[in-house]
């Protein structure tokens, strides 16, 4: 049996989605179609299978939030927290025995997001917009967890090699 072919008006009154959206789609493979001359003309088998993955698979995702991306890569989000929290998080470790290597631990799960926030050169395009539009407030707390937790004169050669690299590869990326 000959299959029946959509135009692309049609497939999108189907689905319910803009055509927009179904050129994004097509684009990327994953609605199949034709463009045997000007118009696309799409298979309804190819309609029917989208129908089965859209009940399947959630159609909008959850937008991903910087708090939730520094969670997965660091394991929490201390560069999410404002000045004042972060300041207060110093703050509640003085009276400790062993405070300084307290305030060295917090400072270098910190660095590690501030780290995590200049390497995004692998990185997905919606990840990379995302951390880059953080990325100015985190040099700030970077610098305030630095000073509070008394290592600004105890940063490692290592460290500042990472960070200069970092830095390089993100003019690479801009450039």
């Amino acid at each position: 049996m000959e299959e029946r072919y959509l135009s692309l008006a049609e497939a999108c009154e189907v689905l319910g989605k803009s055509e927009r959206t179904l050129y994004r789609w097509i684009k990327s493979g994953k609605l199949k179609a034709y463009k045997p001359g000007r118009d696309y003309e799409i298979p309804e088998s190819a309609i029917q299978e989208m129908r089965e993955r859209s009940e399947v698979y959630p159609k909008v995702q959850a937008p991903l939030s910087f708090s939730r991306w520094l969670e997965e890569r660091c394991g929490h989000s201390y560069l999410t927290l404002s000045e004042e929290e972060l300041i207060q998080r110093f703050g509640d470790l003085e009276g400790f025995e062993d405070a300084a290597n307290k305030k060295r631990d917090l400072f270098t799960a910190v660095q590690a997001e501030y780290v995590a926030t200049i390497k995004t050169r692998r990185l997905p395009p919606e990840e990379r917009v995302l951390v880059r539009g953080h990325h100015l407030e985190a040099v700030g707390k970077w610098l305030l967890a630095q000073t509070l937790s008394g290592q600004a004169e105890g940063i490692t050669e290592a460290f500042e090699q990472s960070v200069k690299e970092a830095i390089e590869a993100a003019v690479d990326e801009t450039a």
